[in-house]
């Protein structure tokens, strides 16, 4: 049967959300039919449809550099055509697929200046992630942080982590927003993953005066996930 790209992609999307889907053998073979085609005929998406595609090659763990670069490319090149959230879910994607592609960052910040009153606070997150990759600091003052800061409440253990992570990277953490956030974390511990413990334990550690409940329960939090930490984890 003939498909368009918009039909690959759609079916590509249910494949990476379909736990059911996901554990048959079938699946293989499937994702690598549906990536053929896409590797074919990714130019003929448009930016939306490439947007909202990338997060289920992130969960997919597709790792084709060509294909992923061209995807980007297109999205780059949009016109006022992705949604704010879908750009801060693309942008955010390529950057865990390990392509930084500067045109892709730079449209995504200005997206950001024009929709900022439409992010949501998981776009927040995401296009926080995005930009820590590049030098605009002036963004992160300006845009994210008087967003996050309106957001904090929203924010769950991994987007507060991820937040200061993004912001650390940019260089673009102040020490009382850092507080903030390490104050945010202190009700949510028990939710803290392995990831999220050695973050806490090191990014928030020049702040830890200003929340000294919050160490001895992450530190608690930690005997827990023990088991679960990596040695690169370990290392941080």
């Amino acid at each position: 049967v003939e498909m368009s790209p918009e039909q690959v992609s759609l079916l590509f999307q249910s494949v990476a959300q379909s736990p059911e889907i996901a554990g048959m053998r079938i699946s293989g073979d499937l994702r690598e039919e549906v990536l053929t085609i896409l590797q074919q005929r990714a130019f003929e998406l448009d930016p939306r449809s490439i947007a909202t595609l990338v997060p289920a090659l992130v969960r997919l763990r597709v790792t084709d550099k060509t294909l992923i670069g061209r995807l980007a490319e297109h999205v780059a090149s949009a016109q006022g055509s992705v949604r704010i959230q879908d750009m801060a879910a693309a942008a955010s994607g390529f950057v865990a697929l390990r392509v930084v592609h500067g045109p892709l960052i730079e449209k995504a910040g200005k997206d950001l200046e024009q929709n900022i009153h439409l992010c949501t606070p998981r776009a927040v997150v995401q296009l926080s992630m995005a930009m820590a990759e590049s030098d605009d600091v002036q963004h992160f003052r300006d845009l994210l942080m008087p967003a996050a800061r309106s957001f904090m409440l929203d924010f769950n253990a991994r987007d507060l982590c991820s937040l200061a992570e993004a912001f650390s990277k940019a260089r673009a953490a102040d020490a009382d927003f850092l507080a903030e956030l390490a104050s945010g974390l202190e009700t949510k511990v028990n939710t803290m993953g392995a990831h999220e413990v050695t973050v806490a334990l090191n990014i928030f550690a020049p702040v830890a005066y200003s929340t000294p409940r919050l160490f001895p329960a992450v530190a608690a939090r930690l005997q827990n996930l023990v088991d679960e930490i990596s040695p690169r984890q370990l290392a941080r």
